[in-house]
């Protein structure tokens, strides 16, 4: 019965109080459901594309404040493509102040119709349990299933590994990946590098007003995660930058070398553009972050103003 699938499991963090106050106040629906139906059909986006261009017939269900995705294969290229959805329905859902947590796993899956269950769900439902903050993290199975070259290829360009040795979506490298992937927009001058950090950073802090406004202090160290992995990508994406204008100066090994290989392979798939017009986008692009590095600077956040509930009593170290 079962098929050995790539199955993630996505919980809406906050989503279900949300829910709850929709008894007393109804309107609260309307924007609820707007919000899922727009993570749906952004999924949805993604999908079509993956399943026109890899045939890859990715499924996405959205009920109440959960969200599971499967697929019957693990490969790179699988793997790359849930970690999109992933990514892009996290920044539908930010500007509602709500994060996902969950995780990936692989195993056997049922699915047909409405009808999905397996031991890959309950894997990914326990592994869920494990994040304790916003953030997708990656069972071992499914890092086990890719070969070496496409685990080192996910390791430095979609994966940050915590200090107990769990892989997790680094879905703020993926941001600009996927902007530049699904955008139409060719043109790198008519982008802005540091949108997507001054909208995490914005998204965050009014998650975390959100949450002291309701006293709820217990949460406040979950998001304080998120805003740590915010500073440190952000300072990431600053100290990989090159001191001119020349994108191949850039180090491959760091954040942005990463970047730039993830863009220009992506650029040189798009249909009619070539090595040279895809030098070219990045040369912009580049030119474009250089131009912006106080802006960057500005993108972090002040850990211990926001979160001065926390400290003295942690560090942001």
């Amino acid at each position: 019965m079962y098929k050995n699938s790539l199955v993630a499991y996505l919980d809406i963090l906050g989503l279900t109080d949300a829910i709850d106050e929709t008894r007393n106040i109804p309107s609260k629906a309307d924007k609820i459901f707007n919000m899922l139906a727009e993570v749906h059909n952004t999924a949805k986006l993604i999908m079509e594309g993956a399943n026109s261009r890899w045939k890859m017939d990715i499924k996405v269900h959205v009920f109440s404040d959960s969200v599971i995705i499967s697929y019957p294969d693990l490969s790179s290229d699988a793997f790359i493509r849930i970690a999109h959805i992933i990514s892009a329905m996290q920044w539908v859902i930010m500007p509602h102040h709500f994060f996902f947590r969950g995780a990936v796993s692989w195993g056997g899956h049922y699915e047909q119709d409405e009808v999905y269950f397996g031991p890959a769900f309950i894997d990914a439902l326990r592994l869920e349990k494990q994040c304790v903050w916003p953030r997708v993290i990656i069972d071992p199975v499914v890092l086990k299933g890719l070969d070496s070259s496409e685990l080192e290829r996910a390791a430095e360009s979609y994966l940050i590994r915590d200090a107990n040795g769990l892989f997790y979506l680094n879905y703020l490298h993926l941001a600009s990946v996927v902007q530049l992937l699904y955008s139409e927009e060719n043109d790198a001058s008519k982008i802005d590098p540091t949108s997507a950090y001054k909208r995490h950073k914005k998204y965050l802090l009014g998650a975390v007003d959100e949450i002291k406004a309701k006293a709820r202090v217990d949460l406040l160290s979950k998001y304080h995660s998120v805003g740590r992995y915010h500073n440190d990508h952000v300072t990431y994406i600053i100290e990989g930058l090159p001191t001119s204008d020349n994108y191949r100066e850039i180090d491959q090994n760091t954040e942005v070398g990463e970047l730039i290989t993830i863009i220009k392979t992506a650029l040189l798939t798009k249909e009619n553009l070539t090595e040279a017009e895809a030098d070219s986008y990045l040369s912009s692009y580049v030119q474009k972050l250089n131009k912006a590095r106080e802006i960057m600077t500005e993108c972090k956040i002040n850990l211990e103003t926001t979160f001065d509930y926390l400290y003295p009593n942690i560090s942001d170290k």
